[in-house]
Order: structure tokens, then C-alpha cells, then sequence
């Protein structure tokens, strides 16, 4: 953490209201009952408990949590979000977690030292033990429970609403764009992603990626939000206005953020591999995405629109492939 923001021993344990905050060991507990918070949100909580200041700004938080990188402006309030969900309320109700408008963020009470363990009575320790051990036997039958759940998450793309804000837009390059954003979200570790042909296949989705796209001749516009399948809650949400030749670092930012969401890190060489499109010339791109929206719907518009983006990018690859296909071959 940066110099001046935090001289408390790694060794610390602190207490605020009713949370037992081990630094060392990076655990929490609510009322002797063991918190399960991710390295990250441990982070967060560490940081606040350990400043020197009444309130730590939105920059100083990130700059502690993701030093020398670029976040976007809602990851910070995500991870705020996550914490307090993980707390739970406070005593009184209230939250452990107050937020100034425009300043920053601070605890409800500074963190004061805990009492040591070891002056507790001998019952008071067994108590301790007694709940420690309840709560491995409980984690033990969760993780025997949970033993065939799979390592990766889905995601379920819907088709993107349309807005004929910035002029009239097709539905064949919105499924398609939708298709496209499906693809680069699938190709990240631990991600699995089905599109908007696929959504009767819903199964095991866990999250939903919903959106609103415009599209003028040379600018995109594009509102999105994810949310947890089961209980429709948005867990991110970013606005997109940008010019149209920008279309591949916008998919890239969605897909990376999604990842970053969900498991808390971005693998590096998948997020090189995002930089790269699959052509330069952004009127290719156009004709292919309206190729792949309509080609389940009518293949002989399909194989109009990607000959036409040939016609722009005769190397273009992906759509060298999806005419073979239109016309039948392998």
C-alpha cells in the first residue's frame, strides 16, 4: 500500500462493532462465525481499516487494490457492492461501509484493536474451537456436495435491444454483433458463453448479459448490464459511445470486465489475444456481422452481405469461412 495510508502490523487483529478482523491471517468474523470474503474484498476491507485518513477517495481505493492499472469507473463500486453483500448488516443496521458523495469511502466506526485470544477463559476458547469446527465440518460436506460443479461459469448473451438513435439499425447486425460479443467472452479461461441462437439451452447459465445498441454510419452506441441468473441482480453495468472503428476494443472491454467480475483477474495472454480483430477494414466487419445475424434466418441475404464484405477485405478470413459454409462446403 502507498506510504502514509497504512502503518498497521501485518500481525494485527482488529475489531469494528461486531467484525473480528485478523490482518495476518486475512479472516473475518461476524459474532464468532467465520465470514468467506475473496482475496480482493479482503483487500478492500484491509485497506479501509487500515488508513490513517477519515475517508479514502475513490482513486487512493484503486490504486491500493489494482496498482498501475486502468479500471473502469463501476469496478470499484462492484467491489464495494461485494463487501457489504459479504458483511451483511451491521448491529444498529446500518452497514459497516459509509459512503461520502464525491469524497470517498470510510468504515461506520475506525478499527480499534482486538483483545488477544489468549486472555480469554479456557470456555471461551473451547466456544471458539467448538464454532471453528462446525464450520470446517460444514465446508467439508459443501465441498463433498459440490464436488462435480464445474470450474468455468456460462454466460447467457441475449440479443441486444435495438435503438434507432443514431439511425435505422438492422436486426441481422444486432444478433450478429450479439453473436460476435458471445464468442470473444468464450474464448477467456474459465468462461463459457451461449448466443442468441442458442438461448433455449439455458440449463446451467449463471450470469445474463443484456444490452441496447445504436449504430450510425461511423459511431457505436451501447448500454450494458450483467446480471446473476437466479436472482436478477445487475453485478455490472457500462455505457459505450464510440466510434464505430472502435467496435473491437468495446467487445474486448466487456469481455475482460466480465472475467474481472466474476473471478477477480484477467488472464494476460487472453487479453492480448482480444486486441487483435479479425480485419482493419471496419466496413468488412459491418457486412460480416449482419452476415452471421441473418445467416439461421435467410442464408441466400446472408451470403450477400459476406461476399460484399469480401469485396472489402478479400483476406478477411472469418468470412472466408462463413462463405464456404453458406455455399455449402466444409
Amino acid at each position: 500500500m502507498s506510504e502514509g495510508t497504512n502503518d498497521t502490523p501485518r500481525g494485527r487483529v482488529l475489531k469494528v462493532l461486531d467484525l473480528r478482523i485478523d490482518l495476518g491471517n486475512r479472516e473475518v468474523f461476524k459474532q464468532g462465525l467465520k465470514l468467506d470474503l475473496p482475496d480482493l474484498t479482503f483487500a478492500l476491507l484491509d485497506a479501509l481499516c487500515c488508513s490513517q485518513k477519515s475517508v479514502l477517495s475513490q482513486t487512493e481505493l484503486e490504486e491500493l487494490l489494482w496498482p498501475g492499472q486502468v479500471v473502469g469507473p463501476d469496478v470499484l463500486k462492484q467491489r464495494i457492492r461485494l463487501l457489504r453483500k459479504a458483511l451483511g448488516p451491521s448491529p444498529d443496521g446500518s452497514g459497516y461501509i459509509v459512503n461520502h458523495r464525491g469524497k470517498g469511502y470510510r468504515l461506520a466506526i475506525p478499527a480499534q484493536p482486538a483483545h488477544s485470544q489468549a486472555q480469554g477463559s479456557y470456555l471461551q476458547r473451547f466456544w471458539y474451537f467448538g464454532v471453528a469446527f462446525a464450520a470446517v465440518l460444514v465446508l467439508a460436506i459443501i465441498v463433498l456436495l459440490e464436488v462435480n460443479r464445474p470450474e468455468s461459469l456460462l454466460v447467457r448473451v441475449e440479443p441486444m435491444e435495438r435503438s434507432d438513435t443514431l439511425g435505422p439499425v438492422s436486426k441481422s447486425f444486432v444478433d450478429g454483433l450479439s453473436l460476435e460479443l458471445a464468442t470473444k467472452i468464450a474464448s477467456l479461461p474459465k468462461l463459457r458463453a451461449i448466443g442468441p441462437i442458442d438461448l433455449s439451452n439455458d440449463k446451467d447459465v449463471d450470469v445474463v448479459l443484456r444490452g441496447q445498441l445504436a449504430k450510425g454510419s461511423d459511431r457505436l452506441h451501447l448500454v450494458v448490464s450483467l446480471s446473476d441468473w437466479k436472482t436478477g441482480e445487475i453485478v455490472w453495468g457500462q455505457t459505450y459511445d464510440r466510434p464505430f472503428e472502435e467496435v473491437f476494443e468495446v467487445q474486448r472491454d466487456i469481455a475482460l470486465h466480465i472475467s474481472f467480475m466474476l473471478f477477480d483477474q484477467v488472464d494476460p495472454e487472453a487479453s492480448e489475444r482480444l486486441k487483435q480483430g479479425p480485419t482493419k477494414n471496419y466496413q468488412a466487419y459491418a457486412l460480416f456481422v449482419q452476415a452471421l445475424g441473418s445467416k439461421d434466418r435467410d442464408k441466400a441475404l446472408a451470403l450477400e452481405y459476406v461476399s460484399a464484405a469480401l469485396i472489402h477485405d478479400p483476406s478477411f478470413e472469418a468470412a472466408i469461412k462463413l462463405k464456404r459454409v453458406l455455399e455449402g462446403g466444409s
